[in-house]
């Protein structure tokens, strides 16, 4: 995860309410155990997803578009106007997989939540 320098209010973005989190990702080891994504802001603030069952129907070792409605994380508990790390991935042992890119991109198609 990376830490910005100073709280970031996703409320000020164009269109935020059609905002999603977008990665490019390869899984090369599915984990027995939860794989979570998430956004802070603040002590004890934050919204995160669990995506062990996204992740784990993805095809291994194959690069793959992820996309998250930014609404998620919020319904999840993150203060949109106040975000500080915006990218975390929490997983315990087993799981392997790489990031090639991520960003907040307008989706006129947004998907529904992680379950």
């Amino acid at each position: 995860s990376a830490r910005l320098a100073r709280p970031f209010d996703i409320t000020q973005m164009p269109e935020y309410d059609m905002l999603a989190l977008t990665m490019t990702l390869k899984v090369s080891k599915t984990g027995d155990e939860e794989f979570v994504i998430g956004m802070t802001c603040g002590e004890d603030c934050f919204g995160a997803l669990p995506m062990s069952s996204v992740l784990s129907e993805l095809p291994l070792n194959h690069w793959k578009e992820v996309v998250i409605p930014l609404n998620c994380f919020a319904s999840k508990g993150l203060d949109l106007k106040n975000v500080e790390v915006p990218l975390f991935m929490q997983a315990n042992q087993g799981w392997e997989l790489s990031v090639n890119k991520a960003e907040l991109v307008s989706s006129k198609e947004l998907t529904s939540c992680p379950q």
